[in-house]
């Protein structure tokens, strides 16, 4: 279901106020030109974005539209942003090598270095929430770090965006080990290797063919990201039981990676530019997740008859041991990966401690 959709049908809920350069909304509920955007200047620089997600105005990539369309304005017209979907990335790179700009969730980057995990949301209870990790990134030493450990794979990257706490949507109760093993489910990131070691078989498929994977009997559970994203790709009316579960709450970062040698060649004012409309698209997306959570909850239950619950406590305790292990053994991985779990570990003491 589309989140407009949603939001025109249900009864006095109104979308969250766009906000200095957010996209407009046509009629029909697709992304309008930008008030007030500048005329691309003739001569102006093109910019391919690429993403793994349809740009039809649906959960990330509506983040994505919106994001672009931040870049053209703020940048007075100087940046052309056209967007193009991508398949999957390269052997050993983010994203295909003929992109400037990677539109992505950083668990899927979890597959090239384990330590992106800590930057994309960690499958446990001590997680950042999406307003810390910024924190992190940006007054505990965080962003340094990420860029070392994505400048091997050819980036620079910055946080635009969140999908805000995760549920596990599943075809039928996943509430014991019994339930987990054996069984296959769409999940990425460091949760995945957490639920490999519970037993379960994760795969990773395109997010816009999870709901048909769910339906068919492919898999037996899914995570897309927070409520928004599920309702986006039709979970709820192929998966009847949402679940919040340790290894999947934090959600996922949305991020933008820059090809870096497209960002080593911009001016100050032009990298500028790419990090305020980040900065603006982070705070659009959290505060659409945090506005429309609740709602689409109630009308989820309502429409399609899910149940909200969590796992028993037996799988629960499991979750998170498994999950400790899982980031423990990330931790461990190399240096890189050492320096960034210290710089981690510090900054979430100093938040618990005010």
């Amino acid at each position: 279901m589309d989140r407009r959709e949603f939001l025109r049908t249900s009864g006095g809920i109104a979308a969250a106020a766009a906000t200095g350069t957010s996209a407009a909304l046509a009629q029909d509920g697709t992304a309008a030109t930008v008030a007030g955007a500048p005329a691309v200047q003739s001569g102006a620089r093109r910019l391919r974005l690429a993403m793994p997600w349809p740009d039809d105005g649906k959960g990330a990539g509506d983040s994505a539209r919106r994001l672009a369309q931040r870049i053209e304005v703020l940048s007075g017209g100087r940046f052309r942003v056209e967007i193009g979907e991508l398949e999957q990335a390269r052997s050993g790179g983010i994203g295909p090598a003929d992109a400037d700009l990677w539109h992505v969730a950083e668990h899927d980057n979890v597959v090239l270095h384990p330590a992106f995990g800590f930057f994309a949301g960690l499958p446990w209870d001590e997680a950042h929430k999406p307003m810390e990790l910024k924190g992190w990134l940006i007054a505990g030493g965080g962003q340094e770090l990420w860029d070392d450990l994505a400048a091997g794979f050819g980036t620079k990257p910055i946080l635009a965006g969140h999908t805000g706490p995760a549920l596990l949507w599943a075809a039928t109760p996943f509430e014991t080990l019994t339930d987990v093993a054996g069984r296959r489910l769409h999940v990425s990131g460091l949760a995945a290797e957490a639920f490999r070691a519970l037993g379960a078989e994760p795969v990773r498929l395109p997010a816009q063919l999870v709901k048909a994977a769910l339906a068919a009997g492919d898999i037996v559970a899914a995570d897309v990201g927070g409520a928004i994203g599920s309702m986006s790709f039709g979970l709820p009316e192929a998966a009847p039981y949402a679940y919040a579960t340790p290894l999947t709450a934090s959600g996922s970062a949305l991020v933008l990676h820059v090809s870096r040698s497209a960002w080593d060649g911009f001016s100050a004012s032009e990298k500028a530019v790419l990090e305020a409309a980040a900065s603006e698209e982070l705070a659009t997306s959290i505060a659409e997740e945090r506005a429309h959570r609740e709602p689409i909850a109630i009308a989820m239950a309502a429409r399609c008859g899910v149940t909200y619950g969590s796992p028993g406590s037996e799988l629960t305790a499991s979750m998170r041991s498994v999950g400790a292990a899982v980031v423990a053994h990330a931790a461990a991985f190399d240096g890189t990966a050492q320096r960034i779990n210290q710089s981690y570990l510090s900054f979430a003491r100093s938040v618990a401690a005010v």
